[in-house]
């Protein structure tokens, strides 16, 4: 069968499409695969920042100085903190207030756009603004607990941590907009129902609203564990590069920038990247496997 010839429109439009497509497609090739495989490169050589050091293929040295270094390990356990205390707060509030701007209440409706900020405004600009409320020194909320008896600040080393924790809870945005949007399209009638047969708010939540957003929560779990493992703005705003105070803010993403950038061993530093991604990669498949005890995607 002779295929029919295109005509002047349809082949103008074929070559604007595939014109269109070079564009992302060239960003994806440039700022992800091409970085992508550079670090899975440098990762089994000595490559470094230093001018006329010749390059050299040293097998898996670089993993086997990253899994040896102390300081890998200690900075994986405070990501795993922040990761833990950070992540189910933040996507507990982000649903609380996700549902509080859903409701038909007097009132609601004026308090959306001031919610609905938090998702406009950049968590790094919200993270400065609370590292001036949380200075030792001079900030708001640590001189009303000063004057409690209470040091708290994020230049004081015990509480440094705390004060990141406190602040990541704001910074729910794209979080809370997801559920939102998810809590929209859950029918009305269904809760009406629910409630003729007289149950309750909490057993209406239970068995309506979570299997009707749980595909949602399964997208936000993994926002959440990513988000959290890779804090690096928040970080390097509060403790800089070192993480200060005393290196208390001193996580995964935060050494892995300072050995590959500052310490100029990019080596070393690919070679932490890529053990980070696989460490990621299992996180993330286990949230997979989870996923089959609670998203409901048969709901109705």
């Amino acid at each position: 069968m002779q295929r029919r010839k295109l005509t002047h429109a349809e082949r103008r439009e074929t070559k604007l499409f595939f014109l269109f497509l070079a564009v992302p497609l060239a960003g994806l090739v440039l700022f992800y695969y091409l970085p992508a495989v550079m670090t899975l490169f440098q990762a089994f050589t000595n490559a470094s920042g230093y001018v006329g050091v010749e390059l050299e293929w040293n097998g898996i040295q670089n993993f086997v100085n990253v899994v040896n270094d102390p300081i890998v390990w200690e900075s994986l356990g405070r990501t795993l903190v922040y990761a833990v205390t950070s992540g189910p707060v933040s996507l507990i509030v982000s649903l609380i207030v996700a549902l509080l701007i859903a409701t038909d209440v007097r009132g609601a409706k004026k308090f959306r756009f001031v919610y609905l900020l938090v998702f406009v405004l950049p968590g790094f600009a919200l993270a400065a603004l609370y590292k001036n409320l949380f200075d030792e020194n001079y900030g708001l909320i640590s001189s009303l607990l000063r004057d409690m008896g209470i040091r708290f600040g994020y230049n004081y080393s015990p509480t440094a941590m705390a004060t990141v924790i406190l602040t990541s809870f704001f910074t729910f945005g794209l979080k809370m907009l997801l559920f939102y949007v998810a809590l929209l399209g859950v029918p009305v009638s269904y809760y009406e129902a629910a409630e003729l047969e007289g149950a309750s708010k909490w057993t209406r939540f239970i068995k309506i609203t979570i299997p009707a957003i749980s595909p949602v929560l399964f997208m936000n779990i993994l926002l959440t564990i990513i988000d959290a493992f890779k804090a690096f703005d928040i970080m390097f705003l509060f403790g800089g590069e070192n993480g200060d105070p005393a290196q208390s803010l001193m996580v995964f993403s935060l050494y892995l920038r300072k050995t590959a950038i500052t310490g100029n061993n990019y080596g070393k530093g690919s070679a932490m990247a890529i053990l980070y991604f696989f460490f990621l990669l299992i996180l993330v498949g286990i949230n997979m496997l989870l996923s089959k005890k609670y998203v409901n995607k048969d709901w109705d």
